[in-house]
């Protein structure tokens, strides 16, 4: 992808072009397979923002240096790479062990067994607080039509901000044969400038760290360029929505 067609897209909807990652093309990670990668830097990026400084400090710095690294052509921190064929286990283990339990989860409907399914249920959601860690506020999954997905998974980010306050959001999105992890940040208790009244942030290691004075730009940018341009031609339908409570006023 053109780092500069990118960043004037960016612009366009008045967004802060923070930093390029473009995993697809980095050379360590052509080598060593895309898996994982996504959901443990998107997963970073919720940590180190909900927890606050010097959290957003490390975790951007981390991704500016990973070029001083010999040959100094990436731009994926070493860390990732290294602990991705754990992080992809961890998926497989959790994708499978969730469709075991929603399985049974469907029987005990079926037999009637309250008792059971109550078990069950419990299983579940512990299940998904070990994927997502305990900084999760809530977690909602469904499935929608690719071509209104994008406008779904906004509609309930903005519906959860509206009840918990300023979120973030770790997003997996995946179909029958690969998934991919974003992220993003509604921070409307912070301003960063008078051209940023709010800040509205989304990340994503197939393009980089952007961030937006409002949901409105943030929405279009995600909605017209990056639906449109990189997922609009996939078949996700699949959707996991993890929210985690920000520290109000605190980056």
């Amino acid at each position: 992808m053109d780092k500069d067609i990118w960043r004037k897209d960016v612009e366009k909807y008045g967004g802060a072009f923070v930093i390029w990652i473009d995993q697809g093309t980095d050379p360590r990670l052509k080598v060593h397979n895309s898996n994982g990668v996504c959901y443990g830097m998107a997963n970073e990026f919720i940590k180190a923002y909900q927890e606050g400084q010097p959290g957003p400090f490390t975790f951007v710095n981390g991704l500016r240096d990973a070029y001083l690294i010999w040959p100094g052509t990436s731009r994926i921190p070493p860390k990732y790479l290294q602990i991705q064929s754990a992080l992809q286990a961890r998926l497989t283990a959790y994708k499978n062990g969730l469709r075991l339990l929603k399985l049974e989860l469907e029987k005990a409907k079926q037999d009637k067994k309250p008792a059971v399914l109550e078990k069950i249920q419990k299983f579940m959601d512990n299940s998904i607080k070990q994927r997502y860690g305990p900084g999760m506020a809530s977690y909602e999954t469904f499935k929608e039509d690719n071509l209104t997905a994008p406008g779904e998974i906004l509609r309930r980010m903005k519906a959860t901000v509206k009840t918990n306050g300023p979120s973030y959001f770790l997003i997996f999105m995946s179909d029958s044969k690969s998934g991919h992890a974003i992220a993003f940040g509604y921070r409307p208790d912070l301003s960063g400038s008078d051209k940023y009244p709010a800040i509205y942030e989304y990340f994503d290691a197939n393009l980089g760290f952007f961030v937006f004075p409002s949901e409105d730009k943030l929405a279009d940018f995600f909605n017209v360029e990056v639906w449109s341009e990189l997922y609009g031609n996939t078949e996700y339908s699949s959707i996991e929505i993890a929210s985690f409570t920000a520290k109000k006023g605190i980056r």
